[in-house]
């Protein structure tokens, strides 16, 4: 039996998985010019890391997963990537939320300040990719949206299936 199905590592994706890797590797090096982003972000509850290392681990964080977010939503069927990205939006918003409560009971500056004090912790809170999960679901979800409102379903598998081939 013979399937016209492209190869596993074709030209195309080397050279995406390659142009990938050098993102996350270059988002990783932009904690090493400081100068390049100014001052760290302080408050009246502290200041935080360098601006430009919130820059290099939040960039890492949305160059690995957004992709990743996109290309699942061209391989799952329009209703599992719909479900898929509300799920992850609303682990995120669950997530800053957790953070959020988790962090505030024992900050008194978080009630003076209360908005400029929850951007702030979601700003500098890198360990867990909670903004960029979000975004992860909501372009999941807009890819469905689009899929769905599409006239033929098949059109839209066809009109996408040249970006896994050679």
């Amino acid at each position: 039996m013979v399937t016209n199905s492209p190869p596993l590592l074709s030209t195309r994706r080397i050279v995406a998985i390659v142009v990938w890797a050098a993102a996350l590797f270059g988002t990783l090096q932009i904690h090493q010019y400081p100068n390049l982003f100014g001052h760290s972000v302080c408050g009246p509850w502290g200041c935080g890391p360098p601006t430009s290392a919130l820059v290099s681990y939040h960039g890492f964080w949305f160059v690995l997963i957004l992709p990743a977010a996109w290309i699942l939503s061209q391989l799952l069927s329009a209703s599992t990537t719909h479900k898929l990205g509300l799920g992850l939006l609303l682990a995120s918003v669950a997530g800053i939320a957790a953070l959020l409560l988790l962090e505030g009971l024992d900050n008194s500056a978080a009630e003076q300040y209360l908005l400029r004090w929850c951007l702030f912790r979601v700003a500098t809170f890198v360990d867990v990719p909670l903004v960029q999960l979000g975004l992860a679901g909501l372009l999941m979800r807009w890819q469905a949206a689009r899929r769905l409102r599409e006239p033929n379903d098949s059109k839209a598998e066809e009109s996408t299936s040249h970006l896994f081939e050679v």
